[in-house]
């Protein structure tokens, strides 16, 4: 089944359907509903669902890194989970902000800022994974000691 797209279905196989794989963005267009709604509604359970999938993953490795047991590195489901969640998160983003008003798009939109240090590290060919400007467990204020 291709993404993000209307497929028809025998009331059998869509109950079933529904049942096992909803939770990841499946819905029916019930009658009533327009297509650009209900298809709303999908990209939304979607991005829950895979918000909760790529946090879960982000949990096992704080878990994993607290019982000094290694972490485990991501594998392409979880890159794709990742580059589909930013996508539907940026989409979805601008609709939200213009429902919510101008504060929204402002928080909803926030300017990056450069990390200079870090960029001039990779020119040397050191990534911020290697070597942290900000170690694990150092506070983020100084405490004097």
């Amino acid at each position: 089944m291709l993404p993000y797209q209307a497929i028809p279905f025998n009331d059998d196989d869509a109950d079933t359907i529904l049942e096992g794989w909803a939770i990841q963005g499946f819905v029916e267009q019930k009658p009533g509903v327009s297509y650009e709604e209900a298809l709303l509604e999908a990209k939304s359970q979607r991005m829950a669902f895979l918000d909760s999938f790529v946090n879960l993953f982000r949990e096992e490795n704080a878990r994993r890194r607290a019982g000094n047991e290694g972490i485990l590195m991501p594998r392409k489901v979880h890159r794709d989970a990742l580059k589909e969640l930013k996508a539907l998160q940026g989409e979805l983003a601008e609709i939200d902000a213009e429902l919510l008003g101008e504060p929204a798009k402002q928080v909803l939109q926030k300017q990056v800022i450069e990390d200079v240090a870090a960029k001039e590290l990779l020119g040397f060919g050191i990534s911020p994974a290697v070597a942290p400007l900000m170690p694990d467990g150092l506070p983020l204020t100084d405490t004097g000691v």
